[in-house]
């Protein structure tokens, strides 16, 4: 059976930091229900909630990793009733690097420290050969601008790809991301049964 392939998604707990960004959200969202991908994220609200909000229930299709850090786990649980709630960590990073494992690729729409926390763990781990998975960062309007004016000096373009659209990004990840039974996919391990049953 094919499998489905698994977003992180990251960006803004502001859903209001760009109604460019929360149009690309809803977007965004809305393809990955209609090519039935799962979502991966911590649950909270934000940009990642609104991408995750497009998954009708029941949310069969989304995967919540929680972390005791910001508090209100149970109000969560009750958001997301239908999503698999994987494990409740103690920290943030240890959820960060926990969706980071679990998903097949890593798209990252604006944000602030929290999510520069994730996209810089992302890609430090994918040049330290930790992983090889796509880190794709959606820059739309040059809003993000300033970001990619620090990453263009540190010579690690070839870790991430920029990104000015959601329709850009879910074509990258249809068509370089292929996922059958025995999970290959390009530019990433094979996964063992465990992985799948974790």
């Amino acid at each position: 059976m094919e499998r489905r392939i698994e977003i992180f998604v990251s960006g803004s707990t502001n859903p209001n930091i760009s109604k460019e960004y929360n149009k690309a959200a809803v977007e965004f969202g809305k393809m990955i229900d209609k090519k039935k991908h799962n979502i991966i994220f911590d649950g909270m609200d934000g940009l990642p909630g609104i991408v995750a909000s497009q998954i009708p229930k029941p949310n069969n299709n989304l995967e919540i990793a929680l972390t005791n850090y910001f508090g209100g786990i149970y109000e969560i649980i009750h958001k997301w009733p239908y999503a698999r709630i994987n494990w409740a960590f103690s920290n943030q990073s240890e959820v960060t690097r926990a969706l980071l494992d679990w998903s097949d690729v890593a798209v990252f729409l604006k944000g602030g420290s929290g999510v520069l926390a994730e996209l810089f763990h992302a890609i430090d781990t994918k040049k330290n050969k930790e992983h090889y998975k796509p880190i794709l960062i959606l820059n739309i309007e040059h809003q993000w601008d300033d970001l990619i004016n620090i990453l263009e000096p540190l010579n690690l373009k070839h870790l991430y790809c920029v990104m000015e659209t959601p329709q850009e990004i879910m074509k990258y990840i249809e068509e370089n991301i292929k996922i059958n039974h025995q999970y290959h996919c390009v530019e990433y391990r094979n996964k063992t049964q465990d992985d799948y049953e974790r």
